[in-house]
């Protein structure tokens, strides 16, 4: 939860990295946790490296390890569209740091907020980017304010998806 949603490197590395030497976590659950870690600071070569190496020594096998890089290449931050941690930009990993040590967090498993989420969000408040959304914003932000937006997810959505636009839904009057 923490890897996702917040911008801790040192913190959070050293924390990968301790889950990683623990005997209570299957190598299945290692090899997701450095893949988080990587997706989340695919920059950190030297951390990446280190735990490739304590996934090795745990008998992971290299096939999967290989698959480590492959997710960087096939999803990384080079090839995705949207904003998936909401970090981009100093400005907005400020307000993002400010906002959350101010407010706090009610429940830590409620504290993620999904990318459908981010994007609804910025539809109903006319500010969604027309470079990323093209089709949704043909006209003027102001008058792309729509009341009822059909939302269609290619394979399905979670139950944290359903909550976010619950709320999203009652606190903005919004039919999504």
């Amino acid at each position: 939860q923490e890897l996702a949603c917040t911008e801790a490197r040192q913190e959070q590395r050293d924390a990968v990295r301790e889950r990683l030497q623990s005997s209570s976590i299957s190598n299945m659950e290692r090899l997701r946790l450095v893949l988080l870690f990587a997706l989340r600071y695919e920059t950190d070569a030297a951390s990446l490296k280190r735990m490739k190496e304590d996934l090795r020594e745990h008998s992971v096998g290299e096939a999967e390890i290989e698959f480590i890089d492959k997710v960087v290449q096939y999803a990384g931050v080079s090839v995705r569209g949207g904003d998936l941690f909401q970090n981009k930009g100093m400005f907005k990993q400020f307000t993002n740091t400010l906002t959350k040590n101010l407010k706090g967090v009610e429940n830590v498993y409620t504290q993620h907020k999904t990318h459908l989420h981010s994007v609804l969000d910025s539809m109903s408040r006319g500010k969604l980017k027309e470079s990323s959304y093209p089709f949704a914003c043909g006209q003027s932000n102001a008058a792309a304010r729509e009341h009822h937006v059909l939302v269609f997810m290619v394979g399905g959505t979670t139950y944290e998806e359903f909550r976010d636009v619950e709320a999203i839904n009652t606190a903005c009057g919004t039919s999504f």
